[in-house]
């Protein structure tokens, strides 16, 4: 029997005895009824559904985390989904019908707002379930968690406690009306009849009772002391509300102990993370640290929370200069509300050493506002070390590769100038044979002519002894016919030109054996002047035609050196001279030609050996380019780019330096230096 009912049954009863105390009942037990109604729809239903949407929402994470860890299988996971979208779905209807205030109302309104986002993130996450797709699962969390916790989880927090006082409240507002009414009644009963003093005092009694009970229920929901049921005495409206209050004990002795387990599960994902995590406020202050992080620093965590990070962990550079604040990543984090990061960056141990670290700094952000910030941090000393010993070794591979590069360049022009200089030397050796015997006979026929020349001097001191006249007009007819006048000087003059013929082709000969030095291996004192001279005669059909050599040699001492390396090095660089000097194609011959000038001395304890010519110059920007391999300023097919390059490694090799001078229009200079001699160690 309802409450209602018992009073409408005193009512009835009383107004056989007085009509204006019956209706004075019945105006009472309206008022109640409306009064427990008004408690229990628009103040415990709001507060129960308000608690069964948070509970929902924190159902969908834990399985979220659950899923990830094993812990839940993926399809239970998506039927836990579908049934907290219902929850929160049926509950939040009920939740706008709560009387509320200004406030109140703006939080509900903001929170409307965000639901269709929040519909959105769990149709993603269905699909994701249905997908079985943990790494879309995990990147789905990272991303939009944050967000639905600040802008539902948070403000439905805030309105829990706002919802049970409001409850509270309200139950204290109709225990105070029932009391009014309850004194009304009495006096009613009392001015009425004696008769309805049992009845009344037992209906007082139980709603008094009852009241007060549920004060004490709301009371201890207030204080989050929920434990203990209320008692249900009844089924009445009262008995309704104690079962509501239990059944919302039991949701938030639930919520709690999901809560705690939540709570457990991040502390121990936080204790068990590789990389180190803090957290701060939004002045920087550091709130939490986990262990990893802990370690990495040489802190406790006990030390390092309450202690600005900056100036604990971030107040110096890696190059040892201090770290301004307005620059800390962490900081702009906690002003702009926008992730940073940084790499190659330090933190400062407590005994004062730098670790290597690499940082993301993530927003905290509770209705909009930035309140912190979450540093995850990971020291990446092996992985630095890694990339200076891959430097080190690239810097040695790129040395060994140019070596390599330069070895092949002077092995492919060495390989050339020793197939010249065999050639030459094979061409030398097989000239040499013949013009030793041509010059022997030119000797021998030179004596061979004066002998006959003698004879027919004595045959022309014989003709005045001729008496036979036709005789000696046959004489005197020979005579005039090989006009042996002209013989004899003609004669002379053959021989002393082949005896310089003969001497010239000697002397190229040599030359090409100087040149050549095939035999030449080891190293050796030379007189470089010699050298200079072998090799003009050789390249001299190069030069002949464009320039005039002009030789101003200086003292020279014999200098320790590979000969037919150093000739090879001349032999580029006339070539080179002899190329850039280019006559107008009209000038007569002779005339307009260029000038090649030779010269060499010596300062100290080395040589110089100077090649200048009065060609067209090297441009400025190609100075510093010209011993650089395969690099050419000729046409395709004129030059390789090789023959500087070759000549810089031979002189390197001499432990000697090549510097050159040019001017556009003008000519070029190079001037090699040597060492007289050699240091013990040769390459």
């Amino acid at each position: 029997m309802t409450l209602k009912a018992k009073l409408i049954g005193l009512t009835l009863l009383a107004m056989s005895v007085i009509g204006l105390m019956a209706g004075m009942i019945v105006d009472m037990a309206r008022t109640s009824s409306s009064t427990i109604s008004h408690v229990f729809n628009e103040e415990m239903v709001p507060a129960l559904a308000l608690g069964a949407i948070d509970t929902s929402l924190r159902r969908i994470h834990n399985r979220i985390l659950g899923t990830l860890t094993d812990y839940y299988p993926v399809e239970g996971s998506r039927l836990a989904l579908a049934e907290s979208k219902e929850t929160i779905q049926a509950n939040w209807n009920l939740i706008k019908k709560a009387r509320l205030d200004a406030e109140e109302r703006e939080r509900i309104r903001r929170i409307e707002e965000y639901l269709p986002r929040l519909w959105d993130f769990i149709a993603e996450l269905d699909k994701v379930y249905r997908q079985e797709d943990l790494v879309a699962l995990k990147a789905l969390q990272d991303a939009r968690w944050t967000e639905i916790h600040i802008n539902l989880i948070k403000p439905i927090q805030y309105l829990h406690p706002h919802f049970a006082a409001h409850a509270a409240a309200a139950a204290k507002s109709g225990i105070e009306e029932g009391r009014k009414h309850e004194q009304w009644a009495i006096v009613a009963a009392v001015s009425g009849t004696m008769l309805m003093l049992p009845l009344l005092a037992w209906i007082t009694l139980r709603i008094n009772a009852g009241v007060k009970t549920l004060q004490e229920g709301l009371d201890r929901l207030a204080r989050n002391q929920y434990r203990e049921d209320v008692p249900v005495t009844s089924n009445d409206e009262v008995g309704v509300m104690a079962s509501a209050l239990n059944r919302t004990a039991a949701q938030l002795r639930a919520d709690r102990e999901e809560i705690l387990a939540l709570k457990n599960r991040n502390e121990l994902i936080l204790d068990t993370m590789g990389e180190g995590l803090y957290g701060t406020d939004a002045r920087g202050i550091i709130t939490f640290i986990n262990p990893a992080g802990a370690a990495m620093t040489g802190w406790s965590a006990p030390e390092l929370i309450g202690r600005p990070a900056h100036a604990t962990l971030h107040h110096t550079r890696p190059d040892g200069t201090h770290y301004p604040r307005e620059e800390c990543p962490m900081y702009s984090t906690c002003q702009d509300g926008k992730v940073h990061q940084a790499d190659n960056d330090v933190f400062w141990r407590r005994d004062g050493t730098p670790i290597d670290i690499h940082l993301v700094s993530t927003p905290i952000l509770e209705e909009g506002r930035v309140t912190g910030a979450v540093v995850v941090f990971s020291d990446i000393s092996l992985r630095k070390e890694a990339e200076r010993v891959i430097g080190e070794t690239m810097k040695e591979l790129r040395k060994t590769n140019k070596k390599l590069e330069e070895a092949q360049n002077q092995l492919l022009q060495s390989e050339k100038m020793a197939t010249i200089g065999q050639l030459a030397a094979g061409v030398a050796h097989e000239i040499n044979n013949p013009i030793g015997y041509v010059h022997s006979n030119l000797g021998s026929l030179d004596m061979y002519i004066q002998s006959l020349l003698g004879v027919v001097a004595a045959y022309e001191y014989a003709e005045s002894a001729i008496a036979d006249v036709e005789v000696l007009s046959q004489v005197l007819a020979a005579k005039r016919g090989a006009d042996l006048e002209f013989l004899r000087k003609d004669i002379a003059a053959l021989m002393a030109e082949s005896r310089e013929g003969i001497t010239r082709v000697k002397k190229i000969v040599q030359d090409l054996k100087d040149f050549s030095h095939v035999d030449e291996a080891e190293w050796q004192w030379t007189d470089l002047r010699k050298g200079l001279d072998s090799t003009l005669n050789i390249v001299w059909n190069e030069i002949k035609y464009k320039a005039e050599v002009i030789k101003e040699y200086g003292e020279l001492p014999e200098v320790e050196c590979l000969p037919s390396q150093l000739n090879q090095v001349f032999m580029n660089m006339l070539v080179n001279a002899a190329h850039a000097i280019e006559p107008p194609a009209t000038s007569p011959e002779g005339k307009e030609r260029g000038t090649i000038t030779l010269r060499c001395g010596a300062e100290g304890e080395e040589v110089w050996v100077e090649i200048a010519d009065t060609g067209k110059g090297i441009p400025p920007e190609n100075l510093n380019r010209v011993f650089d391999p395969f690099f050419t300023t000729k046409p395709v097919g004129k030059g390789t780019g090789l023959g500087l390059s070759l000549s810089y490694s031979i002189v390197q090799k001499h432990h000697g330096r090549i510097s050159v001078a040019s001017e556009a229009g003008k000519g070029t200079t190079f001037r090699i230096w040597l060492p007289i001699k050699q240091p013990e160690k040769k390459e």
